[in-house]
């Protein structure tokens, strides 16, 4: 009994248990095989098996929203950027440059080819697939985290602010929506907070936490928060140890009722991670479950390092003002990792950990893992972190020494990509970028759905490397 032979039910149970690198091939294989990709609960598994097995993020979130076409337009796109991303030498599929206002920081907006851009007083929305911008905003006195925005499901970009005249000064808080449901107009908007009462802390490197509740930031003693309501005021809840003394504010990540605050600080042993009950204003007046009576959780793990065979050295010629910090990043650990940070040594050498996290259902709570540690031989000058923590592109250089050969400090852009299975590992490739120039970088950015890197000069001439 041939293949063909077999019925079509089962035909389809062996195809839905392929990975889709494997069933683009068998589709191919003859006519009667090639029938089953007009059955959409192929592409509805298939799709469904890269996100779970193969641990790719998609560039849509509502599967069930697409056509039978758009289906398997996004499957096989995807199977092409995890063919290319595979290699030993991913190759660029094509490159787009345009410019844009210099000095800008950005984000992509994850599965749509528009890029968010801000400064002060200036936040744009851009299309790449154009090069045009497709709405803006002007604001005196903004001052954005784009890094640090909020993506909701429905077509929705939040982004955390604040309205201050200077580096340190902060009036109001606030946040801006791009709205790009509608792609043939795009808007931008905002909302602002009640003028602060009293002169509050701002640390100029102090990182917001947001969703759709609530904005705010964490001090040295307190949590700064705001419902995102126009009529809303700022609350201040004191928070012992929020910030232990001479260490960088925390990155923040609230998660149900409880907010989460990774501490790199100064060690070069541990990291912690704290845990403190947190429910926004308009929360607290309906839940009848007091602060004090949830403690902190703290989570204390060690920070383990690659083999290098001068690591003794760098570790000694390590310290905390000779350390640079590169952003750490935290998300909701969807695809299991709840951070990834990364650690200049000695500027010659670098370290990324992901650190794993997962989600107890039941009791609406994160728990962590130790990390997986990756070393790279080369000083890393930028990282972007794909927006679920298991890719990282980094722009890195060679440190020159006397034997080095004539333009071996070059910069190049990395790909790091984190797998738990079958064990904890990490890959490195090296991205092959064509024609473009990563000469004067100032930002860079990643969507790793859907294979894009983004790299703007201090010039403000911008270059979208795509991998699909």
């Amino acid at each position: 009994m041939s293949l063909t032979e077999f019925p079509q039910d089962l035909l389809l149970e062996v195809a839905n248990q392929l990975d889709i690198g494997d069933l683009v091939n068998f589709l191919s294989l003859c006519r009667v095989i090639r029938e089953l990709q007009l059955h959409r609960i192929l592409w509805l598994n298939a799709l469904a098996r890269i996100k779970t097995v193969e641990l790719q993020p998609l560039p849509v979130s509502n599967l069930q929203e697409l056509s039978l076409a758009q289906l398997q337009r996004t499957a096989r796109q995807t199977a092409r950027l995890l063919t290319n991303f595979k290699s030993e030498s991913p190759r660029p599929t094509h490159i787009r440059s345009f410019s844009i206002e210099p000095d800008q920081e950005m984000m992509c907006i994850p599965g749509t080819s528009l890029l968010v851009t801000s400064n002060i007083g200036i936040v744009s929305c851009w299309d790449i697939t154009t090069a045009q911008r497709v709405a803006h905003l002007e604001l005196a006195d903004l001052r954005l985290q784009i890094k640090a925005s909020c993506v909701e499901p429905e077509g929705k970009v939040l982004i955390p602010g604040r309205i201050g005249r200077s580096f340190l000064s902060m009036r109001n808080l606030t946040v801006v929506c791009v709205d790009f449901r509608d792609r043939a107009s795009i808007t931008i908007s905002h909302t602002i907070s009640r003028a602060t009462t009293k002169e509050l802390d701002y640390f100029p490197h102090s990182h917001f936490f947001l969703d759709s509740r609530v904005l705010g930031f964490c001090t040295k003693t307190s949590i700064i928060s705001w419902g995102l309501d126009s009529d809303g005021e700022i609350n201040v809840k004191a928070q012992e140890n929020c910030c232990p003394p001479s260490t960088p504010t925390p990155r923040c990540l609230l998660f149900g009722k409880r907010l989460y605050m990774l501490h790199k600080g100064a060690s070069l042993e541990r990291v912690a991670i704290y845990s403190v009950p947190f429910w926004p204003a308009i929360d607290r007046q309906t839940n009848a479950i007091d602060d004090a009576l949830e403690p902190p959780i703290s989570t204390v793990l060690p920070l383990p390092y690659p083999p290098f065979p001068d690591l003794e050295q760098l570790l000694i010629a390590q310290g905390f003002s000779s350390r640079s910090y590169h952003s750490d990043h935290v998300s909701v650990p969807e695809f299991g990792i709840f951070a990834v940070t990364c650690t200049d040594l000695a500027r010659t050498k670098a370290v990324i950990h992901f650190w794993p996290g997962s989600i107890d259902t039941a009791l609406g709570m994160l728990s962590f893992e130790p990390s997986c540690v990756y070393g790279h031989p080369d000083m890393i000058d930028i990282i972007a972190v794909g927006s679920w923590g298991t890719y990282v592109a980094f722009i890195a250089h060679e440190v020159p020494t006397d034997e080095s050969m004539p333009g071996a400090d070059a910069p190049y852009l990395g790909l790091l990509h984190f797998s738990p299975t079958p064990s904890p590992h990490t890959t490195f490739r090296k991205l092959d970028v064509g024609d473009a120039s990563l000469s004067n970088f100032y930002d860079l950015d990643f969507d790793e759905s859907l294979g894009l890197v983004v790299v703007a000069d201090n010039l403000g001439n911008l270059t979208a490397i795509s991998y699909v």
